[in-house]
């Protein structure tokens, strides 16, 4: 969770007359928004692939610290890591975070508004050079989120899984 991961997005506004570029940024790793949880995930080939990819990856539990509050680190290739598997792997694929974001709209001034993000998704698939430790890092983020203190093994993440809201009811006042 080192470097804050920047997703970038650039767009034109007509406003009046003239045309407007208007940038947002949005840092992953600034704040740490409620996390979320699709029911289901897409089905197909690329999704599977994912899956399974994600799910090869290792963690280790480690004592926190500033970038790893609950000390859960993302390793690839660790002979004493403990493998994510497809449990884990379907949850972070189906994760968002909520992300406060804010646009820059030049002397116009700025708008902020909160989003949530598949931060995990946007990494693997963004085509970038570094997307394999971007979605490490991306995966990190999800894992050292408040939801998952006091994790301390594989099976204690698990069991703090069904307990994520779902994304489709989030504005629902019956779910809490």
């Amino acid at each position: 969770m080192g470097d804050d991961i920047l997703l970038t997005r650039t767009g034109f506004s007509n406003y009046g007359e003239k045309e407007i570029v208007l940038d947002e940024e949005i840092k992953i790793n600034d704040t740490l928004g409620e996390l979320y949880c699709l029911e289901k995930n897409g089905s197909g080939k690329w999704m599977d692939r994912a899956i399974e990819a994600v799910g090869e990856l290792q963690c280790s539990f480690n004592n926190s610290s500033v970038n790893l509050p609950n000390g859960i680190k993302i390793i690839n290739d660790d002979k004493d890591g403990f493998v994510l598997g497809t449990t884990i792997s379907s949850f972070l694929l189906r994760s968002y975070i909520v992300k406060h974001c804010r646009c820059n709209l030049g002397v116009r001034g700025s708008l902020s508004y909160s989003i949530p993000v598949n931060i995990i998704l946007f990494s693997l698939n963004s085509g970038a050079d570094n997307y394999i430790k971007n979605t490490m890092e991306s995966i990190e983020s999800v894992l050292n989120h408040p939801h998952f203190s006091n994790c301390k093994s594989i099976d204690d993440i698990c069991k703090k899984l069904n307990s994520v809201k779902d994304l489709n009811n989030r504005f629902n006042t019956s779910e809490k």
